[in-house]
């Protein structure tokens, strides 16, 4: 009976403890739900006015985008792009621009790569402007979390200048001379860790509030220009002067290698005649060694006429005997 008293005690308590988590959790699920609901209404409310802050939660994260862009006006389209630059108070970190200006039909234009680095607060608006700026036709929007690594080198900073401190003060109370040398070396190492990752989170700090975008800019072919006025003849006659300007100048330079490399090409000559001749000297080496070989020898006797036996002669046939003709009976 007692047993049975405990038994219902324990299972009683088990079911409270069950109905208890469950309203907690339950409450715990509702007010989440009530939370997102209102970052999502805060968010849909609010909308975006233009302006932007890289504020991500207390995370470190960098961005960076890239962009491909086609330009019928080449030079507008870059001017463009520098002043949205300026505007929005960034820099240029690299800038390559290859080609010339496209002159007849089909002719590739030119080409620029820029590096730029914008304030991360002005990240969107800048890339909103690029956007408008010739034909887009490749974008990409990317984001690295950079707090895990930004917290650990803050965090081991921190150590190596208390550790700092606790070795200066050592060195301060030391009278021996090789724990003084002990200590400077050891002082000298942690100050130079100390300068790696202050700089490392320098770079840090750099990357986050400086966001970085990449831009292509293409010049379009020439769809319409003084090539379209020639006619076929004048185009024909135009590319066969051209290519034999090509085949003369391949000549040309096929000329200038040889006299210039003649030094070097007699050098080869020589060096092939040597060998030539050296191999032709060795053949004719063998061939006397044969011969003289070939005469020291004994003459071999004389193979017989017939190596293998000759089968026997058949035999002759014998003679008729001569018999009367015989008489014919009438």
């Amino acid at each position: 009976m007692v047993l049975r008293r405990r038994f219902a005690l324990v299972l009683l308590l088990a079911l409270c403890l069950l109905l208890l988590g469950c309203s907690s959790q339950s409450a715990d699920s509702a007010s989440g739900v009530s939370g997102a609901q209102t970052d999502l209404a805060y968010d849909e409310s609010a909308g975006y006015d233009g302006s932007f802050e890289a504020d991500y939660g207390g995370h470190k994260v960098v961005r960076s985008a890239s962009l491909s862009i086609d330009s019928s006006q080449f030079d507008v389209d870059l001017a463009a792009l520098y002043g949205a630059l300026e505007r929005y108070g960034g820099y240029v970190e690299s800038s390559t621009i290859d080609g010339r200006k496209p002159e007849t039909y089909k002719e590739s234009g030119r080409r620029a790569d820029l590096c730029l680095r914008v304030p991360s607060d002005q990240y969107y608006p800048f890339l909103d402007e690029v956007k408008r700026i010739g034909s887009l036709y490749q974008y990409s929007d990317n984001g690295q979390d950079i707090t895990t690594s930004y917290v650990d080198t803050q965090t081991r900073l921190e150590v190596l200048r208390t550790q700092l401190d606790r070795l200066e003060g050592i060195l301060a109370q030391s009278d021996n001379l090789s724990d003084i040398l002990e200590l400077e070396n050891e002082i000298s190492r942690v100050t130079l860790e100390i300068e790696s990752l202050t700089s490392q989170l320098r770079q840090y700090d750099g990357l986050v509030e400086y966001a970085t975008v990449e831009i292509g800019l293409y010049e379009e072919n020439l769809i319409s220009g003084s090539s379209e006025e020639k006619g076929v003849g004048q185009r024909i006659r135009e590319g066969f002067t051209a290519s034999l300007y090509g085949v003369w100048n391949f000549l040309v330079d096929v000329f200038v290698w040889f006299v210039s490399s003649l030094p070097v090409l007699l050098l080869l000559a020589v060096i092939a005649a040597a060998i030539v001749f050296f191999v032709l000297w060795l053949n004719r080496i063998g061939q006397r060694r044969s011969q003289a070989r070939r005469a020291q020898q004994p003459p071999r006797p004389a193979a017989p006429s017939s190596y293998y036996p000759q089968p026997p002669a058949p035999p002759a046939p014998r003679p008729q005997e001569d018999r009367p003709p015989e008489s014919k009976q009438p």
